[in-house]
């Protein structure tokens, strides 16, 4: 976890949403999933998004079968508030979050929902430094 505050970038483009759902850590709770990735690639002009090095980048999803416009504006108005009020202190740096509603979003406790998406932050945080700790080990050999 970062000693600063980390900037948020939001994810727009297709393919960098593919990338972490392809390669990335998840981490499921009742309202949602949190997928987190490294973006460690090569970037051609226009194809992808240009990854954040001093802050992180997050996507949200919130599929129709959540319910109508009305429902879905909301679910994603309360994923990035919580996404506001966590990620800038339990956040990784560099790192490519997505956040995906799930049915259950809609009627969660809002407080229960901060909470789970710390955990899942925390979680996360440390399969992707295993993740790494596992790389430099097998490139050592």
């Amino acid at each position: 976890m970062s000693d600063t505050l980390l900037t948020i970038q939001n994810i727009k483009k297709r393919k960098d949403f593919l990338y972490i759902s392809d390669n990335g850590a998840s981490v499921v709770t009742p309202a949602f999933v949190v997928k987190c990735a490294l973006p460690v690639r090569k970037f051609h002009q226009g194809e992808r998004s240009v990854p954040c090095e001093n802050g992180v980048r997050v996507g949200y999803v919130v599929r129709k079968k959540i319910g109508n416009a009305v429902t879905r504006s909301f679910v994603r108005r309360r994923l990035r508030e919580m996404v506001r009020a966590d990620i800038p202190f339990n956040g990784e740096a560099g790192y490519d979050y997505v956040v995906i509603a799930r049915s259950y979003s809609v009627k969660r406790d809002f407080g229960k929902m901060r909470k789970e998406f710390v955990s899942a932050l925390k979680q996360l945080a440390s399969e992707m430094k295993s993740a790494a700790a596992g790389k430099e080990t097998s490139t050592e050999r």
